[in-house]
């Protein structure tokens, strides 16, 4: 049976004395939760000896250092990022940052449960949460900043466990509930809940019902909504029945998505709109039988069909720790860059993460991720309320373009920029990149998609996305589809089911000239601008485009091209 929630004496007896009438739907969610059968489910016996060879012992976890001293941190980062060139370094360059409490680091609100703090959140995603919180400088001001909570815990995939690499089998192992209760509409019959078995009565939900693509995924408690819905189609993807908003009232599914088709350990599943590649393709692996679980409700693994077979996974801890310190690594690593967003704190505390503390930035230059509505530099433009010249647009992404290049020197490819991810600064008319998440080296691919996806392919594609983003300010706020141009990991097809045209590798031998759509844009735009400075945008843009970047090469015509910038 459950364990009862506590509650005090004066709760208990007001309890007893009067009870508080339920609603008809609270009745029925209540009566729908106790139809569930998880008590059952901890009792679950494995079908096969191979099964309950592979559970193994419990996994051990690295030991949680508290971080109030730089040598702590030092110890724990180099641990998390064993796999890393000179990671003790980057510790040490690292450890300045790193204070113990929220209080330590000089900001307010410090209580991460404050409501004042949970109503000042500006993004929620898979990676974690953003707000706006106030940060004490030196001389005792205090200055608007951000705060990244990266998440508790998180879905993924892991491999399965062996008795070479034991594990527990507890976090892949799912419960599948039919959606047959009272609470249940029309059309659910195809539908069902998704509950761990190391959490419980919790089911896998899109978090806060968002109908954006990528949204975040959860475990919460059942509440009857489409978005804990789930249902296998024919070809092998989860989907959500909470669809994806698009234009006109159209509605697109929200599939289980493997984030980034990254077929390694501890890689995040997000919700992602639907496409037909591996990623987003999963087998429902039956591994124990009950006499005593009722109904259709059947134990199963979430098996990847990517060639990994990973198996979907609650990770809560070293993943989670790994990826942020991952993220502290690189915003210390390149803090000297002008064009990347300032790490100002890092509270690190028993072992986890508890906050990054960045500077805040404005708004971000196009929508991004969000819907075609979302407020942006790109449309302010579009609506007249500002305007750029060919100078000012390149002087401004200047900045932008010097962080490519030196992640490129150091062999890393940014991996993830899109016009979602470069704001601009409160203080002056340039740009900044955020979230490091998804950086990569740059040969990072040449194993999942094959040697022609190696690092000159990495760094053509970071210089294609950036053209996406210099295209919108210099051809008077023109939104571009950066997914349907540049593609991502997970998908080379547009919405339409045509090739990304600017996906695919390039042959080194292949001469320097510009894809015919943008040769069309810059018609569309060309007469606002002057012969001079319609050759210097030609040039700029064939040295993204060539097929060997040379980054310096195109930082110096960027550099020709705001040479006549008003600034």
């Amino acid at each position: 049976p459950r364990c009862p929630t506590p509650r005090s004496a004066d709760r208990c007896r007001h309890d007893e004395a009067s009870p508080l009438p339920l609603s008809a739907k609270e009745a029925a969610l209540n009566d729908e939760r106790a139809a569930l059968p998880f008590p059952l489910f901890v009792d679950v016996e494995f079908s096969t000896p191979e099964t309950a060879r592979r559970r193994g012992p419990p996994r051990s976890r690295s030991p949680r250092l508290p971080l109030a001293r730089a040598l702590d941190w030092s110890e724990a980062l180099q641990g998390c990022l064993s796999a890393c060139p000179d990671a003790l370094d980057y510790a040490h360059v690292s450890a300045p940052f790193v204070v113990p409490t929220l209080r330590d680091a000089g900001v307010r609100p410090v209580d991460p449960a404050d409501a004042h703090l949970e109503a000042r959140c500006m993004f929620d995603g898979y990676q974690g949460s953003v707000y706006e919180i106030e940060c004490r400088d030196e001389e005792g001001t205090w200055r608007s900043s951000v705060m990244k909570v990266p998440r508790v815990s998180k879905l993924c995939i892991m491999e399965l466990p062996s008795v070479e690499q034991p594990g527990d089998l507890n976090e892949q192992l799912w419960l599948v509930v039919p959606c047959c209760g009272s609470l249940q509409q029309g059309g659910d019959q195809d539908f069902f809940h998704l509950c761990n078995r190391a959490l419980g009565d919790q089911v896998l939900e899109i978090r806060n019902e968002s109908r954006c693509s990528p949204a975040a995924l959860s475990m919460a408690q059942l509440n009857g909504g489409d978005h804990q819905k789930w249902r296998l189609d024919s070809k092998s993807r989860l989907v959500s029945k909470l669809g994806l908003e698009g234009p006109e009232g159209f509605c697109e599914a929200l599939c289980l998505d493997v984030a980034g088709a990254r077929d390694e350990r501890g890689s995040a599943v997000i919700a992602y709109r639907q496409n037909e590649k591996d990623n987003q393709q999963w087998q429902l692996e039956a591994v124990a039988t009950s006499s005593t679980i009722p109904g259709r409700c059947r134990v199963v693994k979430v098996i990847s069909q990517m060639a990994g077979g990973r198996a979907l996974t609650i990770e809560s801890g070293d993943q989670m720790c790994r990826d942020a310190a991952l993220e502290v690594h690189y915003l210390a690593r390149w803090s000297d860059e002008a064009g990347l967003v300032r790490l100002q704190r890092v509270v690190w505390n028993g072992g986890t993460p508890k906050g990054i503390i960045m500077e805040r930035l404005g708004k971000q230059l196009g929508k991004g991720t969000g819907a075609d509505n979302k407020a942006c530099v790109l449309q302010d433009i579009r609506n007249g309320d500002m305007s750029y010249t060919a100078a000012g647009a390149a002087s401004s992404l200047m900045p932008v373009a010097h962080v490519l290049r030196r992640l490129h020197r150091d062999g890393y490819a940014f991996n993830d920029l899109h016009d979602g991810n470069i704001l601009c600064c409160l203080d002056n008319n340039s740009y900044k990149v955020i979230d490091l998440g998804s950086v990569t080296l740059t040969g990072h691919w040449v194993s999942q998609l094959g040697t022609d996806y190696d690092g000159r392919w990495s760094t053509n594609r970071d210089w294609r996305a950036f053209g996406v983003a210099f295209l919108g300010l210099v051809c008077g706020g023109r939104q571009l589809n950066l997914w349907d141009l540049v593609g991502t990991n997970a998908c080379t097809k547009m919405h339409t089911g045509a090739q990304c045209p600017w996906f695919a590798p390039v042959p080194a031998g292949d001469p320097c000239v510009l894809p015919a759509d943008v040769s069309s844009l810059l018609v569309d735009s060309g007469m606002a601008w002057t012969h001079t400075e319609r050759l210097n945008i030609v040039s700029a843009l064939v040295a993204m485009f060539a097929p060997c970047i040379n980054d310096d090469d195109i930082c110096k015509k960027l550099g020709v091209l705001a040479g006549g910038a008003d600034h």
